[in-house]
This record gives structure tokens, C-alpha cells and sequence, in this order.
């Protein structure tokens, strides 16, 4: 794990940054951007990764990992205040369990997403560069409806048929939960992202990786009536506010954002850029 120390501000908002998909702290691309933040912001930063980065991501549930994270933030008496979440990738799934259902001692107040499959996917490969995701992929080709891939394999559970969106409230082990679109609503999802002073979504223009990029933006496809995309504000999640974006959105503290190039691509200036919103 990396960890960045540096002079506190007083009143500033320290950082945790998730990683994720088959990813690790210490890859530069994380290393970058704990700095990044670090010294843009000079605060503390901390990069937390689960497990092993690259097996864990894949090959255990979403839930564990969520509170593993939990456990690790609380562990941190840095974050025993208040303190901002960046999640990168599917690492924005667990920046949002722990936003909505760990029982924190500090308060997340700020939250920003870095391409998040927020709306899920519908597409693998998921991560192309790795060997993980070809095996993945295979399985859930086959197998998404069966309970022991969908608690074994962390992509399951984020799984969305835009053929059969029906489906996903059936068999969604916890993306479903997550965005309280169960009949059952947990209101405490609803309080916990309302609490916060700003949400930024980014989502990234040529984004290959996550299908469809829409989703960084909570939008989805609904292939019954054409394929079409259904943006955040069409979408039931948003029109009956099931977790508070709705609310956030009209006080002015949800920004969406687009970078220009791939998944989790960006410059030395996006990442300052960036940093610069969560002052």
C-alpha cells in the first residue's frame, strides 16, 4: 500500500483513493495519482488496496472487499474526521460501500468517482491488459445466474443484461443493494450520500473498458427498445432519488466531468485539474 504524508491543513479534507479491477497501490499509475492529489491538496492521501490487488479485485466478493475497506479506513485515525473518497474504476464500488454502509468513525463529505461502473456492466473483458479477465469473461459468459459466481466473482455482481434488465434484481448480489433498487429501500444509503458536500463524476470519453461508459455517469442500456441509452435522469434510480443523487443534483453538488481518452486515462494537468475540484 502506498501512503503519502504531508503538512496538514487545518480544515482541509484528507483522502482515501480505492483501486481497481486487477490493480495494485504501487503500479504508477496509482502512485501518480496519490501524489498528485497529495500535493495539489497538501493533505495526507492514502492508497488502500485490497488483498492482493490483482487476484482479491476479481476473485472475492465485493461485500468482503467492502469491509476490509471499512476496517482499514477506521484502522486510519486520519480518517477519524472528515475526509474525501476518490475511487478509481471498480474500485468506486467500494468507495460507495463504504460511504453507504460502513459505520465509519469519520464522515466522508466529499466523494469523487473515477470511471465507476456505477449503473454496472454489460461487457467483459472488463480489464484487457489481464489474464484474470479472459477467464472471467468465459464464466460469466456462461454462468452469471449461478449464486456461487455471483458470491466468488466480483464482476458478477455488477453484471447488468441490457437484453434482460429484469434480471438483475434477481441476481445481482450486490450492485442491486447497493443502489437500492430493491422493493426494500435502505433509507440509510439515501442519508449517507445526501450527507455529502459534493459527488464528481468522471467519466472517460473513449472508454473501452467499461460498457457502456454510461454507467460512470449512472446511466445504462436498455436493448429491448433499440439499445438505447438511458441517461441518469431517465433512469427510475434518479427519477425517485433511491439513493439521493436527484437531491444532490438540484442543490448543485453533483458535477459531471469527461476526460478525453480511455479508461483511466490522464495527464499530469487532468490529475491536478482534479484535484483542484475537491478543495
Amino acid at each position: 500500500t502506498t501512503e503519502i504524508y504531508t503538512e496538514q491543513i487545518v480544515g482541509s479534507v484528507r483522502c482515501v483513493q480505492e483501486t481497481g479491477i486487477v490493480d495494485r497501490c504501487n503500479e504508477k499509475v496509482n502512485i501518480n495519482l496519490t501524489q498528485t492529489f497529495a500535493e495539489e491538496l497538501n493533505v495526507y492521501v492514502r492508497c488502500i488496496e485490497i488483498g492482493n490487488g490483482e487476484v482479491t479485485s476479481v476473485f472475492d466478493s465485493l461485500i468482503n472487499q467492502g469491509e476490509e475497506a471499512c476496517q482499514k479506513v477506521n484502522n486510519d485515525t486520519n480518517f477519524h474526521g472528515e475526509f474525501a473518497i476518490i475511487g478509481v474504476s471498480q474500485g468506486n464500488l467500494i468507495s460507495r460501500y463504504v460511504i453507504e454502509k460502513c459505520n465509519t468513525i469519520g464522515t466522508v463529505k466529499k466523494y469523487m468517482s473515477l470511471g465507476g461502473p456505477h449503473m454496472g456492466v454489460y461487457r467483459f473483458p472488463y480489464c484487457i491488459t489481464s489474464k484474470f479477465c479472459a477467464v472471467v469473461a468465459e464464466i460469466l459468459s456462461y454462468a452469471i445466474d449461478i449464486p456461487i459466481i455471483q458470491d466468488f466473482i466480483a464482476p458478477a455482481q455488477f453484471y447488468r443484461d441490457p437484453h434482460r434488465p429484469e434480471d438483475f434484481l434477481r441476481v445481482s448480489r450486490f450492485l442491486a443493494d447497493l443502489n437500492n433498487e430493491r422493493p426494500n429501500k435502505n433509507q440509510q444509503y439515501k442519508d449517507r450520500i445526501i450527507n455529502l458536500d459534493l459527488m464528481v463524476l468522471v467519466k472517460f470519453a473513449k472508454d473501452h473498458v467499461i460498457y457502456p461508459k454510461v454507467s460512470e455517469w449512472f446511466g445504462y442500456v436498455d436493448k429491448r427498445y433499440g439499445g438505447d441509452e438511458i441517461v441518469m435522469q431517465e433512469t427510475e434510480l434518479y427519477k425517485q432519488d433511491y439513493i439521493g443523487l436527484r437531491e444532490l443534483n438540484e442543490r448543485g453538488a453533483l458535477k459531471f466531468m469527461e476526460l478525453p481518452g480511455e479508461h483511466v486515462e490522464w495527464t499530469n494537468q487532468d490529475l491536478k485539474n482534479l484535484a483542484k475540484e475537491l478543495v
